[in-house]
């Protein structure tokens, strides 16, 4: 609230500022500040472009030097090259606050205030030599000699140090050598007590021909000789120590953590069997003490290893604590008690139990030390909680799923950094997002800048458990980096300030109440209500950026608008200007600058349509014979109407999808020329003799009728069953779309459904390229008729024609050729309809015949091929379409 209210504070002393009057109005002040805190909102700092920074500091440099100031130049240099070594992210803005603070530096700067910025000299230490120069030291009495202490009173000395004098060893005679100073350091020695280390090597006479030969592997029995009984106690002491890692006569170690039994000890009251397969289950489970022991010491870089690691030493450590516990009441005498080897097994693989499941894990990772085998650890914890949650080990579960849990925090702590704040940390080994390390267009920004990384086995480089969230997980980290991109990073922040943060033991807690439902569903169900909440945060806020400061909708509807002509008026009058100039026979009715000011000067009243981004190009090469380039409508692709997107956009709209747009526009002006022709260029019933050729104005008025009847059902059926439709489903379906990733998704399933209802699909190619005979067939009409209803005009209209292609006009003329219009309005339709002549001299009668054959065979082959296609799994409007052109013939036949 106080940030708010000084900004409105600061707002209105603005307005007063500027205005130089208060607004008494409380709604026009209310209006007023409203208006100007939301301009300063939405504005945008400028980037001080730092090349310009720097060029105006060389030119200052070179203005010093030119007015024969080089010292002054020269110390300006120095201070840029050691600016250029410490230079910040601030320092362009820093120079260009200093460039624009600068008075006439020409004039106004001297080389001697450079001397006020140099910083004052520290102040001089204090040395004996400065000391003993000014007052020399008097050595006279001999005060500042050395004082050899040990050389004094050596009465003092005795009476400090201990009698040690009655001690038969040498080391503790301090007085051997009292001058040195080494007796005070010697009186700490201690004498070992030699005896009662005897007594303990006696006490193991099962070792004594072994003594410090422990680490050999070739001690082994061959089963001669005596073997040496012992009791069990002894053998329990002896396996409590190979237990805790250290050597014992009984247990040959052969290799890292495997130990082999020694056959020449026996138990009196113990069969040999029993024995040996006691002692080789005490064999096995030091294997897997051992196992652990030596893999939680081997250096680990992947932390959520490092996690497991302390997790298995520690409980290594409460193990090894438990064992030297048994081991203290064996020795303990004040409370003797029956021992057990078969009791001791229980009691060892009680307390080791707990270490158990985590063998198989540290096996699969010794076995081979690979990145996928550092994941496998998660994927093998989580299996094996899940089956001793399965078959109700509440206990082991509990201790299981708890370091589970400890490794996949550790294992999510750069997750949750990528998801909130779009940042790839962590090793690259275990980690499924990667950065592109090429630049990318940022058109392309989404798609290609970042990516799911995959392994050598084309699998996600993540625990199964994640393989279905990892889009999730990849696209909230997209859209907080596509946010940033749009300048909104404390948009991106906020969006997360109300999801919890992600408590998995809370959430999974295991207990007896909760062991009817499986840990796996109530793990994945907090995992991924965690990764939705985050997900759905950043996708929603993106979305709102896009519709709003982006302008999606915006651009769909202006796309539609320029390539679907959805405003009629405005498509019917570019099209009928570019055919009038056709109709003309200007070289120049595809000149690329005329036809940009001509269709932006039409859409210039549009909202949703940015002009400056609007162009049209033609491309040169195609179709540049003027007696050719009439005669078919494929002229018109040679044209290509150009809408540039701004880069959000075009991250949903992909250029591919752009290529689709472009042809709609080329079938939608084919179309309407064939329509333009057969409306305006209609044969006239007076040109012809209703006594003697009443059969070539029937076939002259069928044919029309079912060019005609052709050309606007296509019209209708794209325009109204098709391009409206379709944009509608799709505008909805965008509205609904969750994140960019389905958005990009519904528009490219629009671009792929619209092509097939267009008939420009590759599947649908000899279709389509009927449809285009059929329209070419209307100009070849045209053609006949003209050259039969006005002959003279015809001949003067080929001439002209031929005498403009045949004149040689430089390629920078074509393009500039302005477009003259005639004065004449009440030109013919005959001089209007002469550029569409035909060169075969078959007279009309017998060519309109030829039409309407022609006409038949493509009219049959595109019904059928409609409802072939239809019948095959097609679209349901190629049968409505192929019902309705089919509807020609049976009105007239």
């Amino acid at each position: 609230m106080a940030h708010a209210a000084t900004i409105d504070h600061l707002a209105e002393g603005l307005i007063q500022a500027v205005t130089q009057r208060s607004l008494a109005d409380p709604p026009k002040r209310k209006a007023t500040k409203k208006y100007v805190i939301d301009a300063f909102a939405d504005s945008k700092p400028l980037t001080t472009n730092h090349f310009e920074i720097k060029s105006r500091l060389s030119g200052l440099e070179e203005k010093f030097r030119v007015f024969n100031n080089d010292e002054l130049a020269d110390a300006l240099r120095v201070r840029l090259d050691e600016l250029s070594t410490i230079s910040g992210r601030w320092t362009p803005e820093i120079l260009s606050l200093l460039l624009q603070l600068s008075d006439r530096p020409l004039q106004n700067a001297h080389v001697e205030g450079l001397e006020l910025l140099k910083p004052p000299p520290p102040p001089t230490v204090l040395t004996w030599s400065d000391i003993t120069a000014d007052d020399p030291l008097d050595n006279k009495d001999g005060i500042w000699d050395n004082v050899d202490f040990a050389a004094d009173d050596s009465e003092d000395n005795e009476d400090i140090l201990p009698n040690v004098s009655s001690t038969s060893d040498p080391v503790l005679d301090s007085t051997s050598d009292s001058n040195d100073g080494k007796g005070i350091l010697e009186s700490f020695a201690v004498s070992p007590d030699v005896a009662a280390l005897k007594d303990i090597i006696e006490a193991q006479y099962w070792d004594q021909a072994l003594l410090g030969a422990y680490d050999r592997p070739d001690r082994k029995y061959d089963g001669r000789g005596t073997r040496i009984a012992l009791t069990e106690t002894q053998i329990i002491r002896e396996t409590a120590s190979m237990l805790l890692g250290l050597p014992s006569p009984i247990y040959d170690k052969i290799a890292r953590g495997t130990y082999a039994i020694s056959g020449r000890y026996e138990v009196r009251h113990m069969s040999q069997d029993s024995l040996n397969d006691i002692l080789h289950e005490f064999g096995d489970i030091s294997r897997r003490l051992s196992l652990v022991r030596d893999w939680i010491i081997a250096d680990e870089s992947i932390p959520f290893l490092q996690t497991l690691q302390a997790a298995l030493a520690t409980r290594l450590s409460a193990i090894d604590n438990a064992i030297s516990m048994m081991q203290a009441r064996l020795l303990d005498s004040k409370r003797p008690r029956s021992t057990s080897l078969l009791l001791f097994r229980d009691e060892v693989q009680t307390i080791i139990s707990p270490l158990i499941p985590f063998n198989d894990i540290v096996a699969a990772l010794e076995l081979e030390k690979k990145p996928r085998h550092a994941l496998q650890t998660l994927e093998l914890l989580y299996r094996k909680t899940c089956e001793l949650h399965s078959i109700g080990d509440i206990e082991a579960a509990e201790r299981l799923v708890s370091v589970f849990f400890d490794c996949l925090n550790t294992y999510l702590r750069p997750i949750r950094r990528w998801m909130e704040s779009g940042e790839i940390i962590g090793p690259k080994e275990v980690s499924f997002i990667e950065e592109s390390r090429q630049e990318v267009p940022m058109g392309s920004f989404w798609d290609c800048q970042y990516k799911l990384a995959y392994d050598a086995s084309s699998q996600i480089r993540a625990p199964d458990f994640l393989n279905l969230a990892a889009k999730r997980i990849l696209n909230t980290g997209k859209s907080v980096q596509f946010l940033k991109k749009l300048g909104m990073p404390s948009t991106s922040q906020a969006c997360y300030s109300r999801i919890e943060p992600l408590d998995l033991k809370r959430a999974c807690a295991i207990t007896e109440s909760q062991n009817l439902s499986p840990f796996s569903e109530n793990f994945m169900s907090a995992l991924d209500q965690w990764i939705s909440s985050m997900f759905r945060s950043s996708a929603a806020v993106l979305r709102k950026q896009l519709e709003t400061s982006c302008g999606l909708y915006r651009s769909i509807e202006a796309l539609q608008l320029i390539y679907f002509f959805r405003n009629g008026v405005l498509s019917d009058h570019f099209a009928k200007t570019v055919f009038e100039r056709m109709d003309r026979g200007k070289i120049a009715w595809d000149d690329s600058f005329l036809l940009t000011e001509l269709v932006q000067n039409i859409f210039a009243t549009t909202p949703h349509i940015d002009l400056e981004r609007l162009s049209v190009r033609s491309l040169t090469g195609l179709h540049r014979d003027v007696q050719d380039q009439w005669r078919s409508v494929k002229v018109f692709e040679s044209l290509r109407v150009i809408y540039t997107l701004s880069w959000p956009v075009a991250n949903i709209i992909k250029e591919e999808s752009m290529f689709a747009y472009q042809r709609v526009f080329v079938l939608l002006m084919q179309v309407q020329r064939a329509k333009q022709i057969l409306e305006r260029r209609f044969p006239r019933p007076t040109l012809l003799s209703l006594d003697k050729e009443d059969r070539v104005k029937i076939l002259t008025f069928s044919l029309r009728h079912r060019l005609l009847w052709f050309s606007n059902t296509v019209w209708t059926y794209l325009t109204e069953f098709v391009l409206s439709v379709s944009s509608k489903a799709m505008r909805l379906k965008m509205e609904k779309a969750e994140d960019l990733d389905e958005m990009i998704v519904v528009h490219h399933n629009f671009i792929l459904h619209l092509q097939d209802q267009c008939l420009i699909s590759k599947r649908l190619a000899p279709i389509h390229q009927a449809v285009m005979s059929m329209l070419d067939l209307v100009i070849v009409f045209s053609d006949a008729h003209v050259r039969y209803t006005a002959p003279a005009s015809f001949e003067r209209n080929k001439q002209s024609i031929a005498l403009v292609s045949t004149k040689k006009v430089p390629r920078s003329r074509r393009n500039l050729d302005p477009d003259s219009r005639s004065s004449d309005e009440s030109e013919s339709a005959a001089e209007v309809d002469a550029s569409y002549v035909s060169i075969a001299e078959t007279p009309y009668a017998e060519r309109l015949k030829k039409l309407h054959e022609t006409f038949k065979q493509l009219h049959s082959f595109v019904t059928a091929g409609l409802q072939g296609v239809s019948r095959a799994g097609g679209e349901p409007c190629w049968a409505m379409l192929a019902d309705c052109l089919a509807a020609a013939f049976r009105s007239k036949e």
